[in-house]
């Protein structure tokens, strides 16, 4: 994903989309929550705009070669309309 300064906080639909397969995530961008949402979730990287990408190869290969564990210990139930739906509807009881 590339993120520019003024989306850098947001979940576009394309990263609600890699959640639901559990794809690992690279986010280009600066710093920002979306990057440090990826990168404390470990489910994926998160490249800046001021570094030379000299990791980019080297996270290429750990997601092909399968090294690294996405999403052993994410929940994604935040991100899952059925679950959101019946929070919601307990909150109108």
């Amino acid at each position: 994903m590339f993120l520019t300064d003024d989306i850098n906080y947001s979940f576009s639909t394309k990263f609600c989309e890699y959640i639901s397969y559990e794809k690992p995530i690279i986010v280009f961008s600066n710093d920002g929550y979306t990057s440090k949402y990826i990168v404390e979730n470990k489910i994926g990287h998160s490249l800046s705009f001021k570094n030379n990408f000299n990791d980019f190869s080297k996270i290429l290969n750990s997601i092909k070669d399968n090294e690294l564990n996405y999403y052993s210990s994410f929940s994604k139930d935040s991100f899952d309309l059925t679950y959101l739906s019946q929070k919601y509807l307990e909150l109108f009881k």
